[in-house]
């Protein structure tokens, strides 16, 4: 075989490149396109696959899947969260009432500490921790459903990124949250 381009090397290219047979006039030629009738011998539009496998039939599509999956099944946020379930009445569902009021109830509110946080217990109503924090909170949510009343305050801690987040159900504490407290 001659150097890249010579005769000889342009002959053993054409010999190896198969033989297109037209579906018109019957020409056999080399090429995408009858030279006699124009017709051409596949779509353009059409792309052909290595090994004609679907791409759900191969392995890297099944493991790209699973990594979209993981990420989009992973809670977003960084904020912690707690679920209370709420029984309700299939009588009375038409009744129930939702209302989120993020503003505040006392735009000054003090600071709470880690120790203050520590004392609060279960049980306690919104007087008593207001009393031991020594100011008020500022209201996240508020909740009615027939007659279970749901409020979750907040308060601040001693910089930007520290936090306590008090829920009550009937003004009785049920749960508490913290982050960076000191």
């Amino acid at each position: 075989m001659g150097a890249y381009g010579s005769p000889e090397h342009l002959g053993y290219i054409k010999h190896k490149t198969p033989l297109n047979k037209c579906p018109v006039c019957k020409l056999e030629y080399r090429g995408p396109i009858c030279p006699q009738c124009g017709t051409p011998t596949y779509s353009p539009y059409q792309t052909k696959r290595k090994n004609g496998t679907p791409i759900y039939k191969r392995g890297w599509f099944w493991a790209v899947l699973a990594v979209i999956v993981f990420f989009m099944a992973q809670p977003h946020g960084n904020a912690p969260t707690r679920t209370v379930p709420i029984q309700q009445n299939p009588n009375t569902a038409h009744q129930n009432q939702i209302v989120q009021t993020p503003q505040a109830i006392n735009e000054d509110s003090g600071t709470i500490t880690l120790t203050e946080f520590n004392q609060l217990q279960d049980g306690m109503s919104y007087s008593d921790v207001a009393g031991i924090v020594g100011s008020e909170g500022v209201v996240d949510s508020q909740t009615d459903i027939d007659d279970m009343h749901l409020i979750t305050y907040h308060w601040n801690g001693n910089d930007d990124y520290s936090q306590a987040c008090i829920e009550f159900e009937n003004d009785k504490l049920i749960g508490k949250t913290q982050a960076g407290l000191k």
